[in-house]
């Protein structure tokens, strides 16, 4: 049985009641009267557009009874069902449903783009981010449902402190939590169990709209409830369409439009029936009393209703016509604004725009004809294609009138063209589509890139013969990388000791013969002091002794070293003191003589030994002198003098004398007087510092032939540490540095003038921004100024005329009026402070960010602290606006894609700069994304802010915050000027 209504609607009954019959009896000849056609008319895009997507995917609330939902079979069913119907009969087009379990998933799906469109929806800021929305086809009250227990009228004022259940995701929470935070809102997953926590008490209220509360009621039979008031809410009923497809929300508009106002009331009365429950009239009312006030009233109304229908019907039409007429006017006007704004810009562009429609020019600029050398005239008399070259002219011609057609095509591409006085270049083509003077459009930006094609293959050729040299180079590493490998490995191997320790005597390395001799593992020796193992040596004595050796380069002296078992040997030690990455260590060495010394004076004794040594030296000697003469660098040795006492072939070559003319001889008696003291020069700076040193330096060939030398100069020692002279090889390298002198000149040519293209795009951005805010701040102000205050006083208006007791019966009507003027208006001071909030314009940087913050926190329920400073930020009005709009982007990248909970918002003057910084504790992201445009990430926001701010003067910094999420923070300095 369902709940009896409140006692507020009952005294309406009769009112209703007579309306009914007279609509009853009125509804043939008024539905034939606005009766219209079954088809659609569509503009030429338009059947494009449905003809290029003939399935269109649509997920109805499977729990929204009786507008839509899904029955017991899984079919679609409801009001919202049977009009879809009719649209698919209008257009011609199929809906493909899409079950899903909820709303809330319903939702998801369409931010996602998974579904294209949802058939019941009412509009809210937040689904605006992803939907588009026809105009509502269908409206009803939210109603406040309670217990009998509440016998007093209710509104949502009176409901402050309460427990309200509304269904997930429905737009009424959106509503209750922006405009009464004092109610405490219950989000439940269905009205059926909205409707039981209300009866058992479990909460205080539920709100909901009438048809659906109505519907529920009687089904789940519940008779402790009854509607206790009306909620200003209103939902209005409209197709959802992903935001993407304007064309689609048109269309959907138009064919709204031709549903006949008896399809829509057939459709009404199959789904609400006019019994009192859902008219909010008394059941109690008795059927004679009811049958003979409809004829009474059907006699006296019949006719007079039906002239006023009529006189409605013709008032409206001009009312229309005249609505009509002014929005063609406003849009000519718009649109010829918008015409001469284009030509400004394109006039202006350094790039060749031209505009074309079927295969016509219709419009170039003043860059297209100068890069084409024909006059304007002739270029609107050819096609757009004609300038190419016949190998590319298909391709062009194909991609142009696809893209007219509403195909897809490429963007961006290149190709080749001739000018009018033959010459032919490379362009890079940049297209698109607009409307130009009621039509579709082909937009196509043409840019000369013959010059950096030119330099691509330079730059290739170059980098070819750059990586030959590099490969050249790498075989040449390996194989000193390799001679490095096995020069470890012998030391490994030796049959030395080899210890390594730093100044204050802490060994780092030890080998295997070490380890051995000494009997300790080397863990146990990398760590210990060189005094554990020399029984001789103080802390004292080892200082002194690695001062001594930094002193001469190299040492060789005689110690004792005691074993792990105690035992003791006499050793030689050969220290050597080395500087690495900017640490000193000692190079030690270490031979046990023991024997050596039992041995000694028998070696002495023994001539012939020594000789057979000597004869073995000559040999090697002479193995590496072939070996010297076979490498084609010069080498060459002197002593520590400067006088030559050796070198290979190669240099024999390069002085033009024999080997034995130069050993001897100096520089000065070899090369010219210059020469030889750049020679000199570089000698004593590597003796000095008795380290390798390398430099480069042209040198000329006595057959007159000019190279450049890179040489490596380094000491070189006998046996007994002490210095002999040095070492030098020198390799031509005069092919590598030319190749390296051309690529950096290539680099430094194409980077400049990347820079200034750049700079270029930057300043155009710069000034379509600053135009844009202009633009908001404009609209803003004229709705704020003009369209605000005539609602608002026609609001003033209706209030004056509701309260002086003359408008008889039309008080409830004029009533909802106001309620519906007061939407509109909070509508637009919303749409006002979103294109140019006033509080930045009227009080400051620091008062926008604080109801910034506020705003989001109420909005998408984060917890947002913000803190200032108290100092004023003296910057420009622009530059104030920009910072406000970046931290409203960084704020909306937080909502979208960091799933935080906390943020902070801190702005003040830190070194005379304005900053502002957003921290929150989300999942944080790749920082290098945001030097990589148009990644998987999209992260193309935060890269345009970035260099928004660097043209702007100031700088975007992005970090990890310790513990998880981000910190991005914007800096500029005081009292900057706008960037001309």
């Amino acid at each position: 049985m369902i709940a009896r209504l409140g006692s507020t609607f009952k005294k309406n009954a009769w009112l209703a009641l007579g309306g009914i019959l007279v609509f009853s009896a009125l509804t043939f000849p008024f539905f034939k009267l606005l009766t219209t056609e079954d088809t659609v008319r569509l503009t030429a895009e338009e059947k494009a557009w449905l003809k290029a997507h003939p399935v269109i995917r649509l997920a109805p609330d499977p729990d929204f009874p009786p507008t839509e939902f899904l029955d017991a079979n899984g079919a679609y069913r409801g009001l919202a069902a049977d009009y879809m119907a009719l649209v698919q009969k209008r257009l011609g087009i199929r809906f493909q449903i899409v079950k899903l379990d909820n709303w809330a998933q319903v939702l998801k799906k369409a931010r996602q783009r998974e579904v294209d469109v949802l058939a019941a929806v009412t509009k809210t800021p937040e689904r605006s981010e992803y939907l588009l929305f026809s105009k509502p086809y269908l409206q009803f009250p939210a109603v406040i449902v309670t217990r009998d227990n509440y016998m007093n009228p209710l509104n949502l004022r009176n409901l402050a402190g309460k427990k309200v259940d509304i269904k997930a995701g429905y737009a009424a929470r959106y509503y209750v939590t922006t405009n009464y935070p004092q109610i405490t809102v219950d989000v439940v997953p269905d009205i059926r169990t909205g409707l039981r926590h209300v009866s058992e008490g479990s909460c205080d209220a539920m709100l909901e709209n009438l048809l659906s509360v109505s519907y529920y009621m009687e089904k789940e039979f519940i008779s402790n409830l009854h509607i206790a008031g009306e909620a200003e809410f209103v939902y209005r009923i409209a197709i959802g369409v992903r935001n993407d497809w304007p064309v689609l929300r048109t269309i959907l508009d138009k064919s709204l439009a031709a549903i006949s106002a008896e399809e829509r009331n057939v459709v009404y009365h199959k789904w609400v029936p006019l019994g009192s429950h859902y008219l909010l009239i008394n059941k109690s009312v008795a059927w004679p009393l009811l049958i003979g006030a409809g004829i009474v009233l059907l006699s006296v109304i019949l006719v007079f209703i039906w002239n006023r229908s009529l006189a409605r019907q013709v008032d409206r039409r001009t009312r229309d016509q005249h609505a009509e007429l002014e929005e063609r006017t406003r849009i000519e006007a718009a649109l010829r604004e918008s015409e001469e704004k284009f030509r400004v810009l394109a006039d202006t562009s350094p790039g060749a725009i031209m505009l074309f429609q079927d295969e016509q020019q219709v419009y170039v600029n003043k860059a297209f004809t100068l890069m084409s050398c024909y006059s304007e005239q002739e270029c609107l008399s050819m096609k757009f294609w004609e300038l190419i070259e016949p190998e590319y002219r298909d391709m062009v011609r194909s991609y142009g009138l696809s893209r007219l057609q509403g195909d897809e095509a490429p963007s961006r591409y290149e190709a080749k063209y001739r000018s009018r006085d033959g010459i032919s270049k490379w362009i890079l083509i940049s297209a698109g589509t607009i409307q130009y003077r009621g039509r579709p459009a082909g937009i196509t930006c043409i840019f000369d890139i013959t010059e950096c094609k030119q330099i691509v293959e330079e730059l290739h050729q170059a980098k070819a013969d750059l990586e030959q040299q590099v490969s050249e180079r790498t075989a040449d590493l390996q194989l000193s990388m390799e001679k490095l490998r096995f020069t470890q490995f012998a030391v490994e191997k030796a049959h030395d000791q080899a210890f390594w320790h730093a100044k204050d005597g802490r060994i780092i390395y030890v080998n295997e013969s070490a380890c051995k001799s000494l009997g300790y593992d080397r863990d146990e020796l990398v760590g210990m002091s060189v005094s554990e193992i020399d029984p001789d040596m103080t802390g004292n004595e080892a200082s002194l002794m690695s001062d001594m050796v930094k002193e001469e380069g190299s040492l060789a002296i005689e110690r004792r070293h005691r074993a792990k078992n105690g035992r003791t040997y006499p050793v030689e030690i050969r220290a050597n003191y080395v500087v690495f990455d900017g640490n000193e260590y000692l190079c030690n060495f270490v031979n046990d003589i023991s024997e050596r010394l039992l041995r000694e004076n028998a070696l002495r004794e023994s001539e012939s030994s020594l000789k057979a040594v000597a004869a073995a030296l000559q040999q090697k000697q002479g193995l590496l002198r072939i070996l010297l003469d076979s490498i084609p660098d010069l080498i060459f040795y002197k002593d520590t003098e400067g006088f030559y006492l050796g070198c290979n072939k190669a240099f024999e070559a390069f002085v033009g004398k024999a080997e034995q003319e130069i050993v001897g001889s100096t520089d000065f008696e070899l090369f010219p007087d210059e020469i030889a003291v750049f020679f000199r020069k570089m000698d004593k700076a590597m003796l000095g510092t008795m380290t390798s040193h390398s430099n480069e330096e042209w040198v000329v060939y006595p057959d007159g032939r000019q190279a450049l030398m890179e040489t490596l100069k380094t000491p070189y020692f006998d046996c007994e540490g002490k210095l002999l002279g040095l070492i030098g090889i020198s390799r031509d390298i005069t092919r590598r540095k030319k190749a390296e002198d051309s690529l950096r000149r290539s680099h430094e040519i194409l980077e400049e003038r990347v820079r200034e293209r750049t700079g270029q795009l930057t300043s155009l951005a710069a000034e379509l921004s600053r135009a844009e805010e202009l633009e908001r701040r404009r609209i803003a102000t004229e709705l704020h100024d003009q369209v605000a205050q005539t609602l608002a006083l026609s609001k003033i208006k209706l209030g004056t005329l509701l309260f002086s007791g003359k408008c008889g019966e039309n008080r409830e009507d004029i009533r909802e009026v106001m309620d519906h003027l007061s939407v509109s208006i909070e509508e637009i001071r919303s749409l006002t402070f979103q294109l140019s909030p006033p509080i930045l314009h009227e009080m400051g940087l620091s008062a926008a960010l604080e109801w910034l913050a506020d705003e989001f926190s109420e909005k998408y329920g984060l917890r947002i602290d913000f803190h200032d400073d108290g100092h004023p930020k003296p910057v420009e009005e622009e530059i104030a606006g920009a910072l406000f709009r970046m931290s409203r982007e960084l704020l909306v990248n937080i909502i979208k894609h960091a799933r935080a909970e906390n943020v902070q918002i801190t702005s003040g003057i830190f070194s005379g700069r304005v900053r502002v910084r957003i921290s929150d504790d989300g999942v944080g992201f790749d920082l290098s994304c945001i030097e990589r445009p148009g990644n998987a990430t999209n992260s193309y926001g935060l890269l345009n802010i970035h260099h928004r701010m660097k043209h702007l003067g100031g700088q975007l910094i992005i970090e990890p915050r310790v513990g998880g999420g981000t910190a991005a923070t914007l800096e500029i300095p005081c009292g900057i000027a706008r960037t001309p």
